[in-house]
């Protein structure tokens, strides 16, 4: 359902004090598809857009993400592991060496995945357990990205024997907890970034996947 804007001219961009300094537009725009903006950029579009005229209450809005440096650029699913996965999991109480990346996992006809975080892992083959895993996308936009993902951090949980796991992406956390030895696909706590921010919140969170609560 895309909305149509109006222009802004290549020239106005180029004079334009925060556009100008993006590496596409010093590159012409040339390979333009998929290239990500910062949220600065974008609150400068929408300024543009404003002061010609357009009325961008018909355009989405972006929350910024509180804590995250306006100079970082979530541009793909490692992008969110280092700057919002990893981030948590150390307020969570861990470190590195409480988890296991990419942990070999043979399932079916010898066929191995690699689950993005494993807590608490046994790695020995053919006897791989975990407590939790995690499991990093870039985005979770929509309900059918959220079931993709939660059918495949599932069988990965189930093949582990794990108590619960979490999907993660850049708009937020996904808490699934193993009730009678099942996860559930609408049994889930979900929190955005920022409100992981807030006391309430991430003591809950704490209390639920917290390192000295597992």
């Amino acid at each position: 359902k895309p909305i149509k804007v109006s222009p802004i001219s290549f020239k106005e961009i180029k004079a334009n004090p925060v556009l100008s300094k993006s590496p596409i537009v010093r590159n012409s725009f040339q390979g333009v598809n998929g290239y990500p903006i910062t949220y600065e950029e974008y609150m400068e579009m929408l300024r543009l857009w404003k002061n010609g005229g357009m009325d961008i209450n018909i355009l989405p809005k972006i929350e910024p993400i509180i804590g995250l440096s306006e100079e970082v650029v979530l541009a793909d699913e490692r992008d969110v592991e280092v700057h919002l996965v990893e981030p948590i999991l150390i307020r969570l109480g861990y470190t590195e060496k409480d988890w296991i990346r990419q942990m070999p996992v043979k399932m079916g006809r010898g066929v191995r995945y690699y689950p993005d975080y494993c807590f608490d892992a046994v790695a020995k083959r053919g006897d791989e357990k975990a407590t939790m895993i995690l499991e990093a996308k870039y985005s979770i936009k929509n309900q059918k990205a959220l079931q993709d993902a939660f059918f495949q951090a599932k069988s990965y949980a189930v093949r582990l024997r794990c108590e619960c796991f979490i999907l993660a992406a850049k708009e937020g956390l996904w808490i699934y907890q193993s009730v009678k030895s099942d996860f559930k696909f609408g049994r889930f706590e979900h929190y955005t970034w920022n409100e992981l921010n807030a006391p309430d919140a991430f003591h809950h969170v704490l209390k639920s996947v917290g390192k000295k609560n597992k």
